[in-house]
């Protein structure tokens, strides 16, 4: 008994034996593979990856170099990157971003240049030399419409509608030949306004307006319509009229008009009467003065009680005159041709001024009129041939403006649209 009691007692023994080794082994190898996993994870993540945003004056050469990358390495990114966008001609602008990448012993594994949340530029280094690539991300296109009532200014209303600020700006542009928004807009009127949009992953872009519309509460309105392809986008009315009048309603943003064109009128520091053949736009000192209509500089400095002044000759019937500014703008000089809403100086009151104002000047056939009485045709219609196309596009923003105005505001995937609004593309 005692003899088969100590056969069971030594294979047990045994079975613990190969037991505890087992676990021996199993214990070993489980710590050993769980810190190399630690270590090449943190390996991983001891990546140093440097995000920076691009300064005037910054080159990538510069940018590199700051950052601590030697002038080989710096050499052979940058000569990679022009393999996909040549930043010599194309040059670099500040606001853009860039990142880059050490590995664990200090050394460049990877340069991004970001031209926009939707497009940037890459080069890795990697055991078989360097890869270079343009990343572009897709979006998604939609229409939106929103629509409000005027309460306060369009500024803050259109705000309150969930407008993006640099839509409301190509709103009021749309329409700034026919409304002083500054002024004429009044509590109750209406504006409607679709557009374009794009995202993707958070991203979102504001595209072209396809239609806008301004209501005022006495009854009469303007409707906005968008025409043309990726050489151009214009503004017409529902007739076909280009919404760009032969001349701007103001040649800059004004508090109050502090002086009107008069035949009779007292001299604040002469001190007697005489005529004020122009409009006295008050403004904050340095507010952006620009031209009313294209045309060529004919004068450009001090030009007496005016103090610095700009004349513009517009064509053979008006010229314009920018007075009593601060500084004119760079580049602006005799014999210079300008676009309409181009910038040519800054409100001032040099000369014969007693506080910052522009004195605004227009000539027609070489006698001063009054410009606020003027009435200028619009500066181009819808030529015949694309008579078709537009009644096209008409139709289609009228759609849109009846769901704007049924619905309150939308958003709409363009692909679900696409037989409604083919235009778009």
């Amino acid at each position: 008994m005692q003899k088969f009691l100590g056969k069971i007692m030594n294979k047990k023994g045994v079975v613990f034996l190969i037991v505890g080794v087992f676990l021996v082994v199993f214990i070993t190898l489980y710590i050993f593979f769980k810190s190399s996993f630690k270590k090449e994870k943190k390996e991983i993540s001891s990546f140093q990856e440097i995000e920076g945003i691009i300064s005037p004056g910054d080159s990538l050469w510069s940018i590199l170099r700051s950052e601590g990358v030697s002038g080989r390495n710096a050499h052979n990114f940058l000569k990679n990157l022009r393999k996909v966008y040549d930043y010599k001609r194309k040059k670099i602008r500040p606001g853009e971003k860039y990142r880059v990448v050490f590995s664990t012993n200090g050394e460049i594994v990877k340069f991004e240049y970001i031209k926009s949340p939707l497009l940037s530029y890459v080069v890795k280094k990697t055991t078989w030399g360097y890869v270079s690539r343009k990343i572009k991300k897709k979006l998604k296109k939609y229409i939106c419409g929103r629509r409000g009532i005027i309460s306060g200014t369009l500024w803050h209303s259109m705000l309150k509608a969930d407008i993006d600020p640099e839509l409301i700006l190509d709103f009021s542009e749309v329409f700034s030949w026919q409304i002083d928004f500054l002024t004429e807009p009044r509590n109750g009127d209406k504006f409607y306004i679709v557009w374009e949009r794009y995202e993707n992953e958070g991203i979102i872009r504001d595209g072209r307006i396809i239609v806008a519309k301004y209501e005022k509460r006495n009854g009469r309105s303007y409707t906005a319509i968008g025409f043309g392809d990726e050489g151009g986008w214009e503004f017409y009315d529902v007739k076909g009229r280009s919404m760009r009048k032969q001349f701007l309603k103001a040649p800059l943003h004004y508090r109050r008009i502090s002086s009107y064109f008069s035949l009779r009128r007292f001299h604040p520091i002469l001190k007697i009467y005489r005529p004020h053949r122009g409009i006295d736009y008050a403004a904050p000192y340095g507010t952006p003065v620009s031209s009313v209509a294209d045309g060529v500089v004919i004068y450009a400095g001090w030009k007496g009680a005016a103090g610095k002044c700009v004349i513009i000759r517009h064509n053979s019937i008006y010229t314009t005159s920018y007075g009593h500014l601060s500084k004119i703008r760079r580049g602006i000089k005799k014999g210079v041709r300008v676009r309409q809403g181009d910038i040519i100086g800054y409100v001032g009151s040099t000369g014969l001024a007693t506080g910052p104002h522009l004195d605004f000047r227009i000539k027609k056939r070489g006698k001063f009129v009054n410009f606020l009485k003027l009435k200028f045709p619009s500066a181009k219609r819808i030529p015949k041939s694309k008579r078709k196309d537009f009644e096209t596009v008409k139709k289609r923003a009228f759609y849109f403006l009846g769901k704007l105005i049924s619905e309150g505001s939308f958003k709409v995937e363009f692909e679900n649209e696409k037989g409604k609004a083919d235009f778009l593309n």
